[in-house]
């Protein structure tokens, strides 16, 4: 039994996709080659699902603040780690 939840929770996982916001960029496809903007990230509701993570790269983000709009659910939550 303890081995089926393992495997549950790997399956569950497969989907996950890493993306990536950098305070230089202003425009991009998420990747780590070509990140969003920390605008355009958190408010990517169409693209950033549950289970995947938000990469956020080191550096000074300016603005008059930031909001998000992305969420996950209960079981499956969206990532956001610097």
């Amino acid at each position: 039994m303890k081995n089926i939840v393992l495997l549950l929770l790997m399956v569950l996982n497969c989907g996950a996709t890493q993306w990536y916001a950098s305070p230089s960029a202003t425009s991009g496809n998420g990747s780590m080659g070509n990140p969003w903007s920390l605008f355009s990230a958190l408010t990517n509701t169409g693209t950033i699902q549950p289970g995947d993570t938000l990469n956020i790269r080191a550096g000074t983000y300016n603005g008059p603040g930031f909001y998000s709009t992305i969420s996950g659910t209960a079981g499956n939550y969206i990532t956001v780690r610097s």
